[in-house]
């Protein structure tokens, strides 16, 4: 076998190997992101029962004011027909004394006269005795009108409240089911990621069989692998020209046509903290006193380039925030690339960055119309 086919298995080998690692740590991420979903949404629905169920106690409490209140009047609708009754008592008594009266003095000699006054009297206390009961009729039946009123109030809030806790039970019936579901879900992810992880040791099996056959090979792959890593040498300096040389000097005057007027560019720039340790690498960073722009370059970018970008930015941003000098300055992200696949190129807008693409012997700056640069 040539040396060239040595090469070419053990790197074919490796990459399959690689990938189905990458793809089995994805699934288990992303079961774990489902999983935490679900125990947030399922703590919600515990938090918003809990609120239901103190307004419902709060509307139990009015209801129990609104009846004290109605035995309240009742007691005063008793209160004012216990003196009526007394007054009838005193004006009786007032009857027999003036009769008693007419009786003494008027006997004999004027006792048609006084028989004539006491009915006259007698008239006048009927007629005042009618009209208190007229009253007394009067206040009976608005104090009957007043109970009825509260009364119908009553079995309103009742009725109400007795459809807010229907609902309230109908919502915990619901978050019971959810939960119940979230506990199946669980269940299945638990044994889904149980599989992936029988699937990843086998895989893993495999993947040392087939290192202790690539370490036999090693040996005689020795020369290869050498004059391989002084090419791949020579290929990252020649990348590092190609920052230097085509991209970096033509990114002040591409943002200058954007608007942009940057004072400085550091190719391979790194941020470093306060104490001297590194923040993060940028492959060329601009800046001026309103503006930071940092931008990655990738010979051909893919779509996880751009999400390390992503994360690279954030990381840049909380320490900017802590600097006082650079909190206020706005930051924006760039991807530039030598081969853009259109998916990739996409995203890459869809992100925000600027998309920094090969124009024959330069580079230019790709604007989708409506193109709005997220800032970090």
């Amino acid at each position: 076998m040539s040396d060239n086919s040595i090469s070419y298995t053990k790197d074919l080998t490796f990459e399959k190997v690689w990938a189905s690692i990458l793809e089995t740590q994805n699934s288990i991420q992303e079961t774990q992101n489902s999983i935490q979903r679900l125990q947030t949404k399922y703590d919600a629905i515990l938090e918003r029962e809990a609120e239901e169920r103190q307004k419902l106690v709060e509307e139990q409490r009015k209801i129990a004011e609104e009846q004290r209140k109605i035995v309240e009047e009742q007691r005063k609708a008793a209160e004012e027909q216990r003196k009526m009754v007394e007054s009838h008592r005193k004006a009786a008594e007032d009857q027999r004394k003036i009769f008693e009266e007419q009786q003494k003095m008027f006997e004999e000699q004027y006792q048609k006269e006084a028989e004539e006054r006491r009915k006259e009297r007698q008239k006048e206390t009927e007629e005042r005795q009618k009209e208190a009961e007229e009253r007394q009729k009067e206040r009976q039946k608005e104090a009957e009108e007043r109970q009825k009123e509260a009364e119908e109030r009553r079995k309103e809030r009742q009725k109400e409240a007795e459809e807010r806790q229907k609902e309230a039970e109908e919502r915990r019936k619901e978050a019971e089911k959810l939960r119940e579901d979230m506990q199946k879900d669980t269940e299945k992810l638990q044994k889904a990621t149980e599989k992936l992880r029988k699937e990843t040791e086998k895989k893993q099996k495999i993947v040392e069989k087939r290192l202790d056959k690539i370490d036999r090979i090693v040996e005689k792959a020795n020369r290869i692998v050498t004059n391989l890593g002084k090419k791949v040498g020579d290929l990252g300096n020649r990348f590092g020209e190609l920052i230097e040389h085509l991209i970096a000097p033509n990114t002040l005057e591409m943002f200058k046509k954007l608007g942009y007027h940057f004072d400085t560019v550091e190719p391979y720039g790194m941020v470093f903290s306060m104490d001297g340790s590194s923040v993060a690498q940028v492959d060329i960073l601009l800046e001026n006193n309103n503006t930071i722009v940092a931008v990655e370059v990738k010979a051909k970018p893919k779509t996880y380039d751009i999400t390390r970008h992503i994360a690279r930015m954030n990381t840049l941003r909380r320490f900017y925030d802590q600097s006082p000098d650079k909190r206020h300055k706005e930051l924006i992200g760039a991807v530039a690339g030598g081969i853009f696949l259109d998916k990739v190129k996409k995203f890459t807008i869809e992100s925000g960055f600027f998309v920094i693409t090969q124009s024959g012997d330069t580079v230019k700056i790709e604007v989708p119309e409506g193109f709005e640069p997220r800032k970090f």
